[in-house]
């Protein structure tokens, strides 16, 4: 069946629809008294919910078939080091 989007040739809009920005993003830990870093990257709404901070320079666009139903990006990122910079 061919969708209306399809049939426009507007595949922007299509492309929209299956893919989303994820970014890696801060949490405040009570437990520990800090922010600390999600184990997974979030869409931007996803991190609105868990009233988040978005590391914005970490924009990653994925299928929206990689996310949760929260909004997380299912892949699990390398832990940051103390000093907020990755290890290699």
């Amino acid at each position: 069946m061919i969708t209306p989007t399809e049939e426009d040739g507007n595949s922007e809009h299509q492309a929209s629809r299956v893919r989303a920005t994820v970014y890696r993003f801060q949490t405040w830990n009570r437990g520990a008294g800090l922010k600390v870093w999600a184990t997974h990257m979030g869409t931007a709404e996803a991190i609105r919910k868990a009233k988040g901070e978005a590391d914005l320079s970490s924009a990653r666009i994925v299928d929206r078939h990689e996310l949760d139903q929260n909004g997380l990006h299912v892949a699990a990122l390398p832990p940051r080091t103390p000093s907020g910079t990755d290890q290699d």
